[in-house]
């Protein structure tokens, strides 16, 4: 319930890597503890935000999970330290607030935020790198690092992404932490092309698979916008969806426009020539 709200600030991490999970496009669910423990087998990837404390049997539960081949992925230098033992990081100091930069493609983001400093690891663990300066010459920090446990891996961001990503919104941070969620998870249920600001949520119901489109444009995240008027249609969009088989039919929703696809190596695609608020490809299945 505290999830919304405006003045618990202790929310902010939380709420800032669920706005990056979903700015990258990935289709998120939000539980609480008694709400996934027995059903974390249905996720391919379960995302920590940057707690400091589980529950001893939950935390046994996802370490299960990660050895039956889960993955798991901790966001900031709390969430990591409650799977210290697991990483087995070299950890150097306490977390402190610095400034640091990461690499997106070529284009460098700077960021100010809680860091955990490692000392010298292990290079295979290593899955993203930081860099001291505005410059990929400058001294570099392990951002990000990865272990295999059992079948499965955790992965864990050093730094407090969700907090930064809450006050400031940057697409190549976003980029980053995308990145890294798909090191774990390289192929996800549905991948969209040609438009960013598209929010996707997957689901089912009577045995057709929904997947829902939602147009983010529009000042809706400006805190001194109030009210705005109009929220712009979105440019055309090609959705790669992961099938077992190739689908019977795909339809559009709400304004029910039979949609032309293609179907090759288990994946289905097609194109939405736009999203105004609101769209759902209807995906129904061959019997």
């Amino acid at each position: 319930p505290t999830l919304f709200i405006p003045w618990p600030k202790f929310m902010n991490p939380f709420k800032g890597t669920l706005f990056a999970l979903l700015d990258a496009q990935n289709a998120v669910e939000v539980h609480m503890e008694h709400s996934i423990e027995d059903r974390l087998d249905d996720y391919p990837l379960v995302v920590i935000p940057n707690w400091k404390h589980l529950e001893k049997p939950f935390k046994k539960k996802l370490l299960a999970y990660v050895e039956n081949g889960g993955k798991l992925l901790l966001i900031g230098p709390k969430a990591a330290k409650l799977f210290k033992k697991q990483l087995d990081l070299p950890v150097k100091g306490k977390p402190e607030v610095r400034s640091f930069w990461l690499e997106d493609d070529g284009w460098l983001a700077g960021m100010k935020t809680s860091l955990q400093g490692l000392e010298k690891t292990d290079p295979d663990k290593v899955l993203a790198t930081l860099y001291d300066g505005n410059d990929t010459d400058a001294n570099q920090r392990v951002g990000a690092t990865v272990v295999k446990h059992g079948q499965g891996a955790i992965g864990a961001v050093l730094f407090d992404f969700g907090d930064y990503y809450f006050k400031y919104k940057n697409v190549h941070a976003k980029n980053w932490l995308g990145k890294i969620v798909r090191a774990l998870f390289p192929e996800p249920m549905v991948r969209v092309e040609g438009c960013k600001h598209v929010d996707v949520n997957v689901n089912v119901k009577d045995e057709r698979i929904l997947v829902n489109l939602v147009n983010t444009g529009g000042p809706h995240a400006d805190p001194n916008t109030h009210v705005f008027d109009e929220i712009p249609p979105t440019i055309p969009l090609t959705l790669h969806i992961r099938l077992p088989k190739k689908p019977q039919k795909m339809t559009l929703r709400p304004s029910g426009q039979n949609l032309k696809f293609s179907f090759a190596k288990d994946v289905a695609n097609v194109t939405i020539p736009s999203v105004h608020l609101h769209s759902v490809d209807v995906i129904e299945q061959q019997s």
